[in-house]
């Protein structure tokens, strides 16, 4: 059995217990044994690991999040905090085939998961970059036929006339592939939901300079 306090404990490690971690639990942690050194490390390391949510805990980042992901067929999302971009790694209940019109899209099928995996940056207030993409693909033509492409990287953001801009760079056989099209600003909107309630999952990193010294230590 681990002497961490109770809030610490990793069984117990979701949303609510960040929250409810505290300077009291470092000093709990410490009247069970743990030196002070420790007990902060043990802090930081629960503070700073990967976010995992599965199907049913959904509607804990939010309504709306949460039928993003159910349309989608999502059925576990994973997220790993970075310093300048975050790890994304989703798993649906099967690949997801998403037609597209060849003379705006420049393909004329997505083929996304059953896996997927890429770095997410948030740009600005209306600008996000997809990076290192794994699990997409895209049927375009390439040398006259058409192929499944690799899309490697998206970035999204808000265009001129308010609609949802997007900007994909693919790779085949050693033949790279960018396409920049308009789509409804709903696609925008619903990237914008999911990022921000995720953010707000994250619990903030504490330091030894957040917490006031004890006269004892």
């Amino acid at each position: 059995m681990s002497d961490a306090p109770q809030a610490l404990r990793s069984e117990n490690f979701d949303s609510e217990a960040t929250q409810a971690f505290s300077f009291n639990d470092i000093i709990t942690s410490m009247e069970k044994g743990r030196g002070a050194a420790e007990a902060i490390a043990f802090f930081d390391n629960r503070t700073q690991g990967k976010i995992e949510i599965g199907e049913k805990d959904f509607d804990k980042i939010g309504p709306k999040a949460a039928q993003v992901l159910r349309d989608a067929g999502v059925t576990k999302l994973s997220i790993q905090p970075g310093k300048d971009s975050d790890h994304y790694e989703v798993e649906f209940k099967k690949a997801l085939e998403i037609p597209q019109d060849p003379a705006t899209d420049g393909s004329r099928k997505l083929t996304l998961g059953p896996k997927f995996e890429a770095d997410v940056k948030r740009d600005g207030a209306d600008s996000y970059t997809i990076d290192k993409i794994k699990g997409l693909t895209a049927e375009s033509k390439i040398l006259f036929q058409w192929r499944e492409a690799q899309v490697d990287k998206i970035q999204l953001r808000k265009g001129a006339d308010g609609n949802a801009e997007i900007t994909s760079s693919g790779s085949f056989a050693g033949v790279s592939k960018e396409q920049t099209r308009s789509k409804p600003a709903e696609i925008l909107e619903k990237a914008k939901i999911l990022f921000e309630r995720i953010e707000n999952m994250k619990p903030a990193k504490s330091s030894f300079l957040e917490i006031p010294k004890l006269p004892h230590v």
